[in-house]
């Protein structure tokens, strides 16, 4: 597969996890399939989430923050439209943090993949 079709794939993985949250968090609790603790799930689901956005557009850093932000705390915001959910501030920094933390690590190793990508580029040249 070329590096487009990857990143293509990235690309929908990326928004398809963003609609999976989305749902989980406005469905009904008795709906929402559970892992462990809830705000594990968050963390983790964002983190995730966070590292997909920043693999699938590494150039555009500030797009992919407002998208994780805006994620975590409108997703939160929407739990009020629904009356057996609840919106909590603690819930949406926890969110946050890991849509943060997974932008981190995914333009971490981002940038690893370009570095051992030019080492081993500039090994034939010589």
């Amino acid at each position: 597969m070329t590096d487009a079709g990857i990143r293509r794939l990235l690309i929908c993985a990326a928004w398809l996890a963003l609609i999976v949250i989305a749902i989980t968090t406005v469905a009904p609790i008795y709906d929402r399939p559970t892992f462990g603790h809830a705000r594990i799930e968050r963390l983790v689901a964002f983190m995730a989430l966070g590292a997909m956005f920043a693999w699938s557009y590494p150039n555009r850093l500030l797009f992919s923050v407002l998208i994780v932000s805006c994620g975590a705390f409108g997703l939160e915001a929407l739990q009020l439209i629904t009356p057996d959910r609840h919106a909590r501030l603690l819930d949406a920094f926890v969110k946050l943090a890991g849509g943060w933390s997974g932008l981190g690590f995914g333009h971490l190793t981002m940038s690893f993949m370009r570095a051992g990508r030019l080492r081993l580029g500039s090994q034939g040249d010589g």
